[in-house]
C-alpha cells in the first residue's frame, strides 16, 4: 500500500515492511521525539504541492487535525487559513469536492491528531470524512466510537518515543542505582510545580533526588539511569515522554491520574505508580516514600513498564497497529 503522510511528526517511517510505501512531507513543526527536524525543512512546501499533484498514485493519505477553532499561536496567515477552513464547515460538499479532485473520489484518508486538543476535529469529521481518527488526548467514552457523517473509528493514539532512543538507554542499564529519584523538564503546570516542591522536600529527608536543571541529553541520561523512580507529570495535555524514558531506562514512572477521564494505559503497581492529582507537594512526598520503600513494587512496575513501552509507545510498534488498523478493511 502506498501512504501520503502529510502530518508534522510521521508516525509510520519506522516500518521496514517493503509491503508498505510510505512518504512523508512534513507539514509543520514536529512535537514528538523524531529523526526529522522540530522545524519543516527548507522547501517542504513546494515538496508538498509537487506530492498533491500526483497524490492519486497513493491509497491513503494521512493528514493532521485541522483544530479551526485552535488559533493560539498561530501566525496570521495560519489564522487567516483557519477562519477560512471553518466557514467550510457550513459546505462539507464543496471541501469535499475539492478533495475529490485532487486525490480522487476512492481515496482512504486517515487523521493522526496529536495535539493536546481534548476532542476531535469537527472539520475533519465533516469535511474530510476520514477512515479512521486517531487521538492522542482522547476521552475515554470516544474510544472505540463512530462519529461525524462518514462514521470515523476514533483510536487512542499512545505517545511515541523512537526506537534508537529506547534502545540507547536500555544498553546502559546499570546494576545499581545511586538516586531515589529524578526530576527532570519545565516547570509550566501547577502539576508539574507539585511535584518540583515534592522532590525538593524528598532532598530535605534525606533521599538522593537528581535534579536536571540544564537542557544535556548525557546528563539526562546519566540521571535518569541512576535513579530508582522517575518524577513525570503530564505534558502535552495529559500526556508526556517522561514515563517512556523512565521506562527505557529502567526507572519506575511516578505521575498522577488525568484531571480529566483521558485515555490512558497506565495501572497504579503495574507500569507505573500512579497518586490522585489533587494530593499536595508533602502527600505526594510521603506517596513516593512509600513506594522508595518497596524495592520488589519497584521491579515489578520497572517490567510492566518495559512491556507496555515496547508493545504500544515504540515507535515501530505504534507504526504497526495503525497500519494493522488500515490493513484490517484491505485484507
Amino acid at each position: 500500500m502506498r501512504i501520503l503522510d502529510l502530518t508534522s511528526d510521521c508516525l509510520l517511517l519506522s516500518v521496514k515492511d517493503p509491503k508498505w510505501k510510505i512518504k512523508h512531507c512534513q507539514s509543520g513543526p514536529a512535537v514528538m521525539h523524531s529523526g526529522c527536524s522540530k522545524k519543516p525543512p527548507r522547501f517542504n512546501k513546494l515538496k508538498i504541492l509537487l506530492e498533491m499533484l500526483r497524490a492519486r498514485q497513493y491509497d491513503c493519505v494521512v493528514l493532521p487535525p485541522i483544530h479551526v477553532e485552535w488559533t493560539i499561536a498561530n501566525s496570521l496567515w495560519r489564522k487567516l487559513a483557519k477562519y477560512i477552513l471553518g466557514s467550510m464547515i457550513r459546505y462539507p460538499s464543496v471541501f469535499r469536492f475539492g478533495l475529490g479532485i485532487v486525490f480522487g473520489s476512492n481515496m482512504r484518508f486517515i487523521v493522526t491528531d496529536y495535539s493536546d486538543q481534548f476532542a476531535p476535529s469537527q472539520f475533519s469529521l465533516n469535511c474530510v470524512r476520514p477512515e479512521h481518527y486517531f487521538m492522542l488526548n482522547v476521552p475515554r467514552e470516544l474510544v472505540g466510537k463512530k462519529m461525524g457523517p462518514a462514521g470515523t473509528l476514533i483510536h487512542y493514539l499512545p505517545t511515541v518515543i523512537q526506537d534508537d532512543l529506547i534502545d540507547s538507554l536500555s544498553i546502559r542499564l546499570p546494576a545499581e542505582r545511586d538516586n531515589d529519584v529524578f526530576i527532570a523538564g519545565t516547570y509550566h503546570n501547577t502539576l508539574r510545580e507539585r511535584q518540583l516542591e515534592a522532590a525538593h522536600i524528598l532532598a530535605e529527608r534525606g533521599r538522593k533526588v537528581f535534579e536536571l536543571k540544564e537542557r544535556s541529553f548525557e546528563k539526562f541520561s546519566s540521571g535518569i539511569l541512576s535513579s530508582k523512580v522517575c518524577m513525570a507529570a503530564k505534558g502535552l495535555s495529559y500526556h508526556c515522554f517522561r514515563p517512556l524514558e523512565a521506562a527505557a531506562a529502567g526507572a519506575a514512572p511516578v505521575w498522577h491520574y488525568p484531571e480529566n477521564d483521558a485515555y490512558h494505559d497506565y495501572i497504579h503497581g503495574r507500569n507505573c505508580f500512579i497518586y490522585d492529582p489533587t494530593l499536595d507537594p508533602s502527600q505526594i512526598a510521603d506517596f513516593v516514600e512509600v513506594v522508595l520503600g518497596n524495592p520488589d513494587g519497584i521491579s515489578l512496575v520497572v517490567q510492566g513498564a518495559r512491556e507496555l513501552l515496547n508493545t504500544k509507545h515504540r515507535a515501530s510498534s505504534l507504526a504497526g497497529l495503525i497500519l494493522n488498523v488500515l490493513d484490517q478493511k484491505t485484507s
